[in-house]
């Protein structure tokens, strides 16, 4: 297991707990409203997550493990995530109770994109780009997922979940071959220090991203991160495939298409692949 400190004074350790006989509680850490809990390994921080919001656990908590043995990405796949490669963790937010209507919620996805983008780009002077509507993308290969969970209550929202999987360091032995055309990492060899700076960067920028949830910060940054925009795509649907141009982003954070027969559609969801280089 890779052990690392209390991360260079950023947080203040405060104690060690064992919970169970594989979810090692590794740190318990503080900075400001932000409360950070580190596992060795979980099967889901997401899923950890929402059962703690369930029990009425307060916002500004990050779940973070070493290890996910069943991490989650959209539409019930699985995301890869062994030891020593990357950094998973979710954010339990709560926002002001009332105040934004179970619709805000179609911003939080691209909230979370902007704000890992700028994590990147002021931790390691990494230029990420944004694929709609949840990857990061790094020299054209999938370098993050995002998978954001919401709970709501008469109609607004009551918290989400907000997850992110990063892959920060190259496996040993490679990506499964199924992921090696497709997935990107940053750094060669696990990296204690370099792990802790994602986290801590990642952790402040969220909350700078989410609080407030403001469409007219996000929207530009989300557009000018695009990947898709301007290119050719193909959107995927359950009954088949379509090729398109990728022309827009709406106020809604909806992808605006133009299909070859000239009808144009703005898509709240779904699937979209492109090639890049």
């Amino acid at each position: 297991m890779y052990l690392c400190g209390a991360g260079r004074g950023f947080f203040s350790f405060r104690r060690v707990i064992e919970m169970g006989n594989q979810s090692l509680l590794i740190r318990e850490l503080a900075r400001g409203a932000v409360r950070i809990r580190e596992y060795s390994r979980l099967e889901s921080t997401n899923t950890l997550a929402k059962e703690l919001a369930a029990s009425g656990e307060p916002g500004g908590l990050v779940i973070t493990a070493r290890e996910q043995s069943g991490g989650r990405g959209r539409r019930g796949r699985s995301f890869f995530s062994p030891e020593g490669t990357g950094l998973y963790l979710s954010l339990l937010w709560r926002p002001e109770p009332m105040t934004l209507s179970a619709d805000s919620a179609l911003f939080l996805t691209p909230a979370a994109a902007c704000a890992v983008s700028t994590a990147l780009k002021s931790s390691f002077c990494i230029d990420t780009g944004i694929k709609w509507v949840n990857d990061i993308l790094y020299m054209g290969k999938k370098l993050c997922g995002i998978l954001v969970e919401t709970g709501t209550s008469s109609g607004f929202i009551d918290y989400a979940v907000v997850g992110v999987g990063l892959n920060l360091f190259y496996p040993k032995d490679g990506f499964p071959p199924e992921l090696s055309n497709t997935a990107a990492a940053l750094f060669e060899g696990f990296d204690c220090e370099k792990r802790d700076k994602a986290l801590f960067s990642l952790a402040d920028s969220l909350i700078d991203w989410l609080e407030p949830l403001d469409p007219e910060r996000i929207l530009p940054e989300y557009i000018k991160r695009s990947v898709l925009i301007g290119r050719r795509i193909t959107v995927h649907r359950p009954g088949g495939s379509v090729p398109a141009h990728a022309v827009g982003i709406d106020k809604r954070a909806r992808l605006e298409v133009l299909y070859d027969d000239g009808s144009r559609e703005a898509l709240d969801s779904g699937e979209v692949s492109v090639r890049l280089g």
